[in-house]
């Protein structure tokens, strides 16, 4: 047994600068509801009536996932080129294309879970900014990318869909 755990390869982590994505343009392909998503947030009420933090939670939520086509890769000048970010292989060793995705808290409301029109609701607003009147409506939309400074390393940023 020790020697299958002693034979498993180190590799260097893959470098990725997201500076040059800042502002990129690329569309939607998927936007689907994971049924099983875990809600971190079921803790007890906050001073603000916010349910808070619980990292030992298996509740179960729904969310809605948008997630855009495979980001290219760009050239010196900031042009996409043909060949496609990649992190890691896939099953079958072909590259796997990286993808941005972003999740959107459905709500719970008479048994059913819906999209929320409320103020503090982010799916009802972006739905809006994009022009969508139904979550299919978001399939090809172009979002754009922005950047997120690393709370604990202020020499990390992360690439994100500017919602």
């Amino acid at each position: 047994m020790s020697d299958e755990l002693d034979n498993i390869p180190i590799v260097e982590g893959v470098s990725f600068d997201p500076m040059p994505y800042r502002g990129f343009k690329i569309s939607i392909e998927k936007v689907w509801v994971d049924t099983n998503a875990i809600n971190w947030y079921n803790g007890p009420v906050n001073d603000n009536g916010q349910p808070t933090y619980n990292a030992t939670s298996t509740e179960t939520m729904h969310k809605v996932i948008i997630e855009t086509y495979p980001l290219p890769k760009l050239d010196e000048k900031g042009e996409k080129t043909e060949d496609l970010v990649s992190f890691g292989t896939n099953e079958d060793g072909s590259p796997k294309p990286y993808r941005l995705t972003h999740r959107f808290n459905l709500t719970k409301k008479d048994g059913v879970w819906s999209i929320s029109k409320a103020p503090s609701a982010k799916c009802w607003a972006f739905m809006r900014k994009m022009g969508a009147e139904k979550l299919s409506d978001l399939k090809n939309k172009i979002v754009i990318l922005d950047i997120k400074a690393d709370r604990e390393d202020d020499t990390k940023h992360w690439l994100r869909i500017n919602i």
